[in-house]
């Protein structure tokens, strides 16, 4: 059953069962037929990583988070100056090249001020991949920062 863009109603008009039927109980079952798949997710939590290349071929389509630290530490205990971040790639072919999130934490040249010797944020990557394309989440770190670590990653297949 497909969805029926909704009639535009006219006054005086004779409403009959088949104008109601395909305007009304057949939309409200196309739209309960789509919340039943959100209701069929599948949620995992296997053992992945960050730098890893992952292809998604379980069908439909595919909900990513993946939470991680990020921190720049001084390194002569005056200054933060670094880079500390993940940026989440997909793409039909591998490796995936097209960006769609970056988070993290970038300093540049913060005087330190008493016992504050570094800064760190929790960041989540949230993103959709395709049937059939590939997914990657990289770290990154430059100066003071420090290689993110992954806290966690959940996934989501919608059927």
């Amino acid at each position: 059953m497909a969805w029926t863009a909704p009639r535009t109603w006219t006054t005086g008009e004779l409403v009959t069962a088949a104008i109601m039927n395909t305007h009304i109980r057949d939309n409200q079952l196309y739209l309960k037929t789509e919340v039943d798949k959100i209701d069929d997710c599948v949620f995992s939590s296997p053992g992945y990583a960050l730098d890893t290349e992952y292809q998604h071929t379980g069908g439909g389509i595919l909900f990513v988070t993946c939470s991680f630290v990020c921190r720049v530490i001084t390194s002569d205990d005056s200054t933060l100056d670094g880079k500390s971040y993940c940026t989440a790639f997909i793409g039909s072919g591998s490796p995936p090249f097209t960006t769609v999130g970056k988070a993290g934490i970038e300093v540049d040249d913060v005087q330190i001020v008493g016992a504050h010797d570094d800064m760190w944020s929790r960041n989540t990557l949230f993103f959709l991949v395709p049937n059939n394309w590939y997914y990657q989440v990289t770290a990154f770190q430059q100066g003071d920062g420090a290689l993110p670590f992954l806290d966690n990653w959940h996934q989501w297949l919608v059927h």
